[in-house]
């Protein structure tokens, strides 16, 4: 660990690319291989260090809407003591537990994701009989913690069950989010991410009353990434948009029976109830930051649509984990239905007016 009050050593090892443009964010690792007996790694032992270590890393990943992708570049050495001040060195033909060798600044906090809290790696020894673990010890490589308590199968609590916690789990948001904080190279207030958010279309048919394409259309013009540092966490999303359907009494083929009929007891002209009304509600909503949670959307005065969701590494924003529901009510249960999916996407036309 560092002194009180000594700088993190910079991350030499580590060259950023950010891209506003095109929105992307890509991180180059270097490391430097060695043997202690055998000579130096064979460009086919470079390759397969290279591929496994940025294996969970190397498909692009998301920050907001920017792909991030982190790209490892191996070199071959014959000693330790041949790595360049950039490299990291990592020793390939080790007979034990994967590791990496970390200066730990004082005070840091393992949620933490400034750049107080980065981890920096003095040295890293892998087995080359545990490839999928070296894309955990990347990540420490790259300035995280181990996301579980010391000794134990538990994860730290607050600390999503991901690549930090177990070497053969995805990464999940909050991670990528955190790596590129603590790194401190990504300048967020220059980032512009619109999000959108639309309930498909569900029609529902009561007794003589019908609701039919009952959907929903809004947006957010600025969306950040998600964060589990309890003490940064960022404000929920706001969202506007509009709740929209059509509804009528006695419309359709299927209700022409009813119809005849009150119009041959009753006398009544039924004609004004064959119509279906279009219908907009405006509606405000908040989505929180956590890895999960649940979205609740509030239209006039007693309409009421949920759904639980969860952050998506891969895409960056949140994904609906099944129908959603309206006043308690699954819309699986619609007839004649479809059931009412909440599915958000990048970007908002209405944030480029």
């Amino acid at each position: 660990m560092v002194a009180i009050g000594d700088l993190m050593p910079p991350a030499t090892h580590m060259t950023w690319d950010v891209n506003h443009a095109a929105r992307t964010i890509t991180v180059t690792v270097r490391l430097a291989l060695w043997k202690a007996n055998g000579g130096m790694p064979t460009d086919a032992e470079r390759k397969y260090v290279e591929a496994y270590a940025g294996g969970f890393w190397g498909p692009p990943l998301k920050f907001a809407c920017y792909d991030v992708l982190v790209v490892v570049d191996c070199r071959s050495i014959s000693k330790k003591s041949d790595a360049r001040a950039d490299e990291v060195d990592v020793q390939v033909d080790w007979p034990g537990p994967c590791e990496v060798k970390v200066f730990e600044p004082a005070g840091g906090s393992v949620l933490g994701d400034s750049p107080n809290d980065r981890l920096h790696p003095k040295g890293a020894r892998f087995n080359p009989t545990e490839p999928l673990a070296w894309s955990h010890e990347l990540g420490h490589i790259l300035g995280l913690d181990d996301g579980y308590v010391p000794g134990q199968k538990e994860p730290y609590p607050g600390h999503p069950k991901d690549l930090m916690w177990e070497f053969d789990l995805p990464v999940s948001a909050e991670t990528v989010a955190r790596m590129i904080r603590r790194n401190g190279m990504v300048d967020e207030s220059k980032m512009q991410c619109a999000l959108s958010f639309d309930a498909t279309p569900a029609s529902l048919w009561l007794f003589i009353a019908e609701v039919k394409d009952l959907s929903i259309h809004a947006w957010t013009c600025r969306w950040e990434a998600v964060s589990s540092n309890p003490e940064a966490a960022a404000a929920p999303l706001s969202f506007e948009g509009v709740l929209s359907l059509e509804a009528g009494y006695l419309n359709g083929d299927h209700n022409a029976p009813a119809r005849a009929l009150l119009e041959a007891a009753l006398g009544l002209n039924t004609a004004p109830l064959s119509d279906l009304y279009g219908i907009g509600y405006p509606v405000t909503f908040t989505v929180g930051r956590a890895l999960e949670g649940t979205l609740s959307i509030r239209a006039g005065s007693g309409l009421v649509l949920e759904g639980e969701y969860q952050w998506n590494a891969q895409t960056g924003f949140p994904t609906m984990k099944g129908p959603l529901r309206v006043n308690g009510i699954s819309t699986a249960s619609f007839i004649p239905g479809p059931a009412m999916q909440g599915v958000f996407t990048e970007g908002a036309t209405e944030c480029t007016r």
